[in-house]
C-alpha cells in the first residue's frame, strides 16, 4: 500500500495519526464515526467531502464532521496529521459544567 500510517498519540477520546501518501495515490470515499481535524503538513492534494473539493497544501486545516463521506487524492508526497475526536453526546467537562451535543 502506498499510504503509511503512523500513530502519534491516543488518549481518552482522541487519536492523532500521521498519514503519508505516495504521489498520485488515492484513499477511496469512506466515513468515520468521529469528528476529525486534518492538517496538511507537506505536499499537495485534494480532500473531497460532501462532493466539495478542498485543496490541500502545507498549512491548510480542515474540520470534518462525524459520518461525512470523504476521500483523499495526493498530487505529490502528501502528508497530513489527522486528529479523531470521539465526542460523547452527554458528558461532564471540569467541575460542575455539563456539555451536551
Amino acid at each position: 500500500m502506498n499510504i503509511k500510517k503512523e500513530d502519534i498519540e491516543s488518549l481518552r477520546g482522541l487519536h492523532v495519526a500521521r498519514l503519508t501518501f505516495a504521489p498520485h495515490v488515492s484513499l477511496k470515499a469512506h466515513r468515520v464515526p468521529d469528528h476529525m481535524v486534518v492538517v496538511c503538513t507537506r505536499g499537495s492534494g485534494r480532500w473531497t467531502m460532501n462532493g466539495e473539493v478542498h485543496s490541500l497544501v502545507a498549512g491548510v486545516a480542515l474540520s470534518v464532521p462525524a459520518n461525512v463521506e470523504h476521500a483523499v487524492e495526493a498530487d505529490d508526497d502528501l502528508q497530513v496529521v489527522v486528529t479523531h475526536a470521539s465526542i460523547a453526546t452527554d458528558h461532564h467537562i471540569g467541575s460542575g459544567v455539563r456539555a451536551t451535543a
